[in-house]
């Protein structure tokens, strides 16, 4: 098992045996703190991708569960600014990463880890600004479809039905007030 405690610019993690921590790393270079903490996989390589409250991602090498030793720093292989304001939420599917944040934006993101490097393409969604800020978003499988779910701070809930992934293509938007 592996947890996740940030403050500020620091973002410890740790890897647990039973009750025992056998492992922790310190992500450092952060410009400020972390919303969500993402493991992205592609073929045999898994990155880190901490996104931060700036608006910033940081890619970090591999998965702290298999990093040596007890206690370790990793610094970003990659930074990018990826949404103004800040980014509030995100999840992965299959190799895209889908963020909201405080632009009032759905952004969609390729990775790509190759031995030369890290880039992050960004990919057009069909989606219009929300009127209200973004605060979270979840996948949802239902039976043979996928479901994409964003919860507004003003309340409201968003539905999208992923219809593809490769490239991501979403269904009309459901706006739910609750």
């Amino acid at each position: 098992t592996t947890m996740w405690v940030g403050g500020g610019r620091r973002l410890l993690l740790a890897s647990f045996s039973g009750d025992s921590i056998i492992h922790t790393v310190e992500l450092t270079g952060l410009r400020a703190g972390a919303t969500e903490l993402l493991i992205q996989k592609q073929d045999t390589e898994e990155v880190l991708v901490v996104l931060g409250r700036c608006g910033a991602f940081y890619v970090f090498a591999g998965h702290p569960a298999r990093l040596s030793g007890e206690r370790e720093e990793a610094s970003p292989l990659f930074v990018c600014q990826a949404h103004n304001g800040g980014v509030t939420a995100g999840v992965t599917l299959e190799n895209n990463l889908l963020t909201v944040g405080e632009d009032r934006r759905l952004k969609c993101w390729r990775l790509q880890v190759a031995n030369s490097g890290v880039s992050l393409e960004q990919q057009e969604l069909e989606t219009s600004l929300f009127a209200s800020k973004p605060i979270g978003v979840v996948l949802l499988k239902s039976r043979e479809k996928i479901w994409l779910w964003l919860g507004m701070e003003d309340g409201t809930l968003v539905r999208h039905e992923v219809l593809g992934t490769d490239p991501l293509t979403l269904g009309p938007r459901l706006e739910v007030a609750t």
